[in-house]
C-alpha cells in the first residue's frame, strides 16, 4: 500500500518498517523474518518509483547478505528473484540515474561471485533480462552495445552447458529495443539483424525453443524505422510479420504509417502507400484504424512533394475519419492535429495549382469546423494559424491584394485574441513584405504579452522584437 501511495518518501518509509521488523526479530528470535519478507520489502521499494528506490533496494539486499554470512543462516539467503527485483529497481530509475545500469550489472556480477560462497546458484535468463532491460531503458552512450554484450554472454554460457541462461524472446526483444532506442539508421539496421538472427535461432532449434519472434519484436523494429523516416523498410517488416502469421496490432500499423508519413518529404509515393495501408486496415476488419492512423495519412499528404492535389486528398481522408466517428467509432474522433494537418496541406500545395479557390475553401472550412465544433475543448493553435496565413499568402491571387490583406488581418487579429502569436506567425506576416499591413497589424512594433499568453515556447526570439523589414 505504501509503495502504491505515490508518496515521495515511500521507499524510506518501507525501510523504516524493515528496521522495526529487524529490531523485533532481535528481541524475539521466533519471529519469522526470512528471504520472502526481505524480498517483499525490496519489491515494494522497487515499485515505489522514488528517485532513490534502487539505492534503498540495494541497501536491503546488502543487509540480507550480511545477515546470511553473520548468522550462517539460509533462511535469509537471497535468491535469483531477490537480485532480479533489485535490478528492476535500477531499471525503473535508469532514465534519471545514468549509473543505474552499471549498478545493475554489478549486482549480476556480485551474485555470480557470491554463488559458491552462499550457494546461491547461477543467474538465470530472467535475471539477465532484467539487467539488459536496465541498459535498454538507459540514455547513456553505448547502452545498446552493453545490452548486446550481455546477450552474447548468455549465448556463451548456454553453449558451455548452463541451460538456465538460454536467451529467449524477451532477451532478444529487449536488446532490439535498446538498439531502436539509440536511434539512427545504423542502430535500426543492427536491431533488424538481431531480429533475423533470432528467427534463424528459432528455426535451428526445431521451432521448439522460446525465442520465436513475436509481434512485439517486429513492432520494435518498425518503430526504429519510423524514427528514421524509412517507410519502405518499415513496410517490409510489417509484410514479414503477416507472412509469419503474426497479427499486427493497431500500434504496429500506426508506427508503420508514421514511418510513411515521415518519409513523404522525399519519397513521392509515401502518401499513396500510407493511404493504401489505411485501406488494408479498413477492409481487413481485424484491426480498425483509429484517429492516430488517419492523422498519419493526412500528415503524409501534407508533407508530400509528389502529390499536386494534396489538399483535396487530405480533406477526403479527414471526411472519412469524421464519417467513421459519426457512425459510432469513437476511436476515430478528429482532433486539432487532424484539422491543422489539412490546413497545412493547403499551405504546402504548389502555388501554381490549377484550382487555388478550392484550396482556400478547404482551409477556411477546416478552420471553421475546428472553431465551431463541439468535439474540441481547444480550438486552433499557433501552428493552425500559421498554416492558414500561409495559405492566404500563397494562394490568393496577386490581383486581389486587398482581399488577401483583409483575410490575413482578420485571422491575425483572432490569433491575437486567442493568445497564439509566436515567431512562426510573425515570420508569415513578414514574408508578405507589406510595410503598410505590418504597421496596421502591429502599430507599436512590439508584441503585447497577452497576444502570446498561450504560446508554450517561442523559437528563440523575444516577443517584443522589432518587426521592421529593414534588416
Amino acid at each position: 500500500l505504501i509503495s502504491r501511495s505515490g508518496h515521495e518518501n515511500s521507499a524510506n518509509m518501507i525501510l523504516q518498517i524493515l528496521d522495526r521488523m529487524e529490531e523485533r526479530k532481535r528481541q524475539d528470535n521466533n519471529m519469522k523474518l526470512d528471504t520472502v519478507a526481505y524480498t517483499m520489502c525490496i519489491d515494494a521499494v522497487a515499485k515505489s518509483r522514488n528517485r532513490d528506490s534502487h539505492l534503498i533496494a540495494e541497501q536491503i539486499l546488502e543487509r540480507m547478505i550480511e545477515r546470511c554470512k553473520r548468522d550462517n543462516s539460509t533462511s535469509v539467503k537471497p535468491n535469483s528473484f531477490t537480485f532480479s527485483t533489485v535490478i528492476n529497481a535500477c531499471a525503473n530509475n535508469s532514465s534519471i540515474d545514468c549509473a543505474a545500469p552499471e549498478k545493475a550489472e554489478r549486482l549480476l556480477i556480485r551474485m555470480i561471485e557470491l554463488g559458491e560462497e552462499l550457494q546461491l546458484g547461477k543467474p538465470d535468463a530472467p535475471l539477465f533480462n532484467s539487467v539488459i532491460n536496465c541498459w535498454a531503458k538507459s540514455r547513456v552512450d553505448h547502452s545498446a552495445e552493453k545490452a548486446e554484450a550481455l546477450l552474447l554472454r548468455m549465448q556463451h554460457w548456454h553453449k558451455s552447458g548452463i541451460t538456465d541462461v538460454r536467451p529467449d524472446t524477451v532477451t532478444y526483444t529487449t536488446v532490439i529495443n535498446a538498439w531502436c532506442n539509440k536511434g539512427g539508421v545504423e542502430a535500426t539496421e543492427r536491431a533488424q539483424k538481431l531480429l533475423e538472427l533470432m528467427y534463424l535461432q528459432y528455426k535451428a532449434d526445431g521451432e521448439k525453443h522460446s525465442c520465436r519472434p513475436d509481434s512485439i519484436s517486429f513492432t520494435a523494429v518498425i518503430d526504429g524505422w519510423a524514427r528514421c523516416g524509412k517507410g519502405r523498410e518499415a513496410q517490409l517488416m510489417l509484410d514479414r510479420m503477416v507472412t509469419l502469421s503474426l497479427e499486427p496490432s493497431r500500434t504496429t500499423y500506426a508506427l508503420c504509417l508514421n514511418a510513411w508519413s515521415r518519409s513523404s518529404a522525399y519519397d513521392p509515393d509515401a502518401a499513396h502507400q500510407s493511404e493504401k495501408l489505411l485501406r488494408q486496415m479498413q477492409v481487413g476488419g481485424k484491426v480498425q484504424p483509429d484517429s492516430r492512423c488517419y492523422n498519419m495519412v493526412i500528415h503524409a499528404y501534407a508533407n508530400s512533394r509528389g502529390v499536386s492535389m494534396k489538399a483535396k486528398k487530405a480533406w477526403e481522408i479527414l471526411n472519412k475519419m469524421k464519417q467513421q466517428y459519426t457512425n459510432g467509432d469513437l476511436d476515430c474522433k478528429p482532433d486539432v492535429f487532424s484539422y491543422t494537418s489539412v490546413i497545412n496541406a493547403c499551405a504546402r500545395s504548389p502555388p501554381n495549382v490549377s484550382d487555388p479557390e478550392m484550396i482556400i475553401n478547404i482551409a477556411e472550412q477546416a478552420m471553421r469546423e475546428l472553431r465551431e465544433s463541439s468535439l474540441f475543448a481547444q480550438g486552433p493553435n499557433s501552428i493552425t494559424y500559421t498554416a492558414l496565413l500561409k495559405t492566404y499568402a500563397k494562394h490568393l491571387p496577386f490581383d486581389s491584394l486587398l482581399l488577401k490583406e483583409k483575410n490575413i488581418r482578420k485571422e491575425f487579429e483572432q490569433c491575437c485574441i486567442d493568445g497564439y502569436v509566436n515567431d512562426y506567425v510573425l515570420d508569415t506576416i513578414r514574408a508578405i513584405k507589406s510595410d503598410v499591413l505590418l504597421k496596421q497589424l502591429i502599430p507599436s512594433g512590439n508584441i503585447p504579452s497577452h497576444w502570446s499568453r498561450n504560446v508554450k515556447e517561442l523559437r528563440g526570439r523575444h516577443k517584443s522584437e522589432d518587426l521592421s523589414f529593414s534588416r
